[in-house]
């Protein structure tokens, strides 16, 4: 599966980044491990070390390093990854009591959560001012017994709604910053094996 071909990748080129420290061959500052991940990267690249799937992100990394040279820090994006993948693979799959669990868990976080609402182009939702999650009926209903993707609307405090899918196993897909078919709400995915091909929000926690 995807997250696993990506905590393997972000894994090794940490590893690799480690021994050749280890070894004298890379000084230990934010330049020299750029560019000891943009060679790594193209490589990898050329190599076909890693799996089909995960050349568009190394070819997006490569990109970024001959760009932005060490500003593109690919040495955190590496490490941050880990991280986060780390806590979720060999997880169970989340299922619809997961979904009810992350409601729990906001209502007490003091979340405004509306999953009775059907949900049109622009559908507008009236609030105290408390952040927000908005989950179609249909969806929340089905949770994730008949699509692996739940869409998600969040406005307000995003970090904490991030952390608070990742205590119970799932990582969030952003897929747009405030424009979406709930106004002023973000479009977020959750997937239920965390294998979305789009790289994570990183949780706080």
């Amino acid at each position: 599966m995807f997250k696993e071909l990506l905590l393997g990748l972000v894994t090794q080129g940490l590893a690799d980044l480690a021994q050749a420290q280890e070894n004298g061959k890379v000084p230990k500052n934010s330049l020299s491990e750029s560019h000891f991940f943009s060679v790594w990267i193209g490589q990898a690249i050329k190599s076909k070390r890693f799996d089909v799937c995960l050349f568009p992100l190394l070819k997006r990394w490569q990109q970024e390093a001959r760009t932005s040279g060490a500003g593109a820090d690919l040495k955190t994006t590496f490490a941050q990854l880990k991280s986060t993948y780390s806590g979720v693979v060999g997880q169970p799959a989340a299922t619809k009591e997961t979904l009810a669990q992350l409601v729990l868990l906001l209502d007490a976080q003091q979340w405004q959560v509306t999953t009775d609402t059907m949900l049109g182009k622009k559908t507008s939702i009236k609030s105290q001012g408390n952040s927000s999650l908005v989950i179609a009926p249909t969806e929340f209903d089905n949770g994730f017994n008949k699509s692996s993707q739940i869409s998600c609307y969040v406005r307000g405090d995003q970090q904490q709604f991030i952390d608070a899918c990742y205590s119970l196993g799932l990582l969030v897909f952003k897929k747009t910053e405030y424009k979406s078919i709930v106004k002023f709400h973000s479009h977020m995915t959750l997937d239920a094996d965390n294998n979305d091909q789009a790289l994570p929000a990183y949780p706080s926690i």
